[in-house]
């Protein structure tokens, strides 16, 4: 009986061994992998557009009472430092001031009270500018002219002019040089008129 009996009782121990050693075996597979293990933290990151490199700039050479610079990298208006620059898809606007923005080898934009221009593209074949608001003067002193979006009309300059946003209306009136404004109107149909120095044209709803 007992020689019987220790027979089992050998393979058993023998089993057992292997299962503990095997045990063993993926404890410290699993050990050498969280000692190795890096966890994952995320990176912050930022993205932003760089003006083509064709691109001029303007510089605020002059300004008065308060002017603000909605930069490239702001999420808002902030104060405009004298002498900044001015890149292409930023915006200037004055409140209680005037401000004086030279464009390299462009022109020159005078901004009056309480008004507002974004500089859309400042690529000298293609030069576009938006004005949201007030009265501002543009003397081009370039080959290449000036398109100025205002409300629904596109103006097209080559000399001296000054737009004027009243509410919903616009008055255009050209100082020196010649001009095309083109006005869209309810119909979705375009209608372009000649406007040369020493005319005004107004444009009301």
């Amino acid at each position: 009986m007992t020689l019987i009996q220790s027979k089992p009782m050998h393979r058993l121990s023998v089993g057992s061994i292997f299962v503990f050693v095997g045990f063993l075996a993926v404890f410290a597979f699993r050990y050498v992998q969280v000692r190795n293990f890096t966890p994952f933290v995320p990176q912050s990151s930022s993205f932003a557009l760089s003006p083509p490199s064709q691109a001029i700039s303007g510089t605020l050479t002059q300004s008065t009472g308060i002017v603000e610079q909605f930069t490239r990298e702001a999420d808002d208006y902030q104060e405009a430092t004298p002498d900044g620059i001015i890149r292409q898809g930023e915006s200037i606007a004055t409140k209680r001031g005037t401000a004086r923005i030279t464009l390299e080898n462009a022109g020159i934009v005078t901004l009056g009270n309480t008004s507002e221009i974004s500089f859309v593209s400042l690529i000298p074949s293609a030069l576009m500018l938006l004005q949201k608001s007030g009265s501002i003067t543009y003397e081009v002193n370039s080959s290449s002219p000036f398109s100025i979006r205002a409300l629904r009309a596109l103006v097209t300059l080559n000399g001296d002019a000054t737009l004027a946003i009243d509410n919903t209306n616009i008055i255009f009136r050209v100082t020196k040089g010649t001009s095309k404004l083109a006005l869209i109107d309810e119909e979705n149909s375009t209608k372009v008129w000649n406007v040369v120095a020493g005319q005004t044209a107004r444009v009301t709803n």
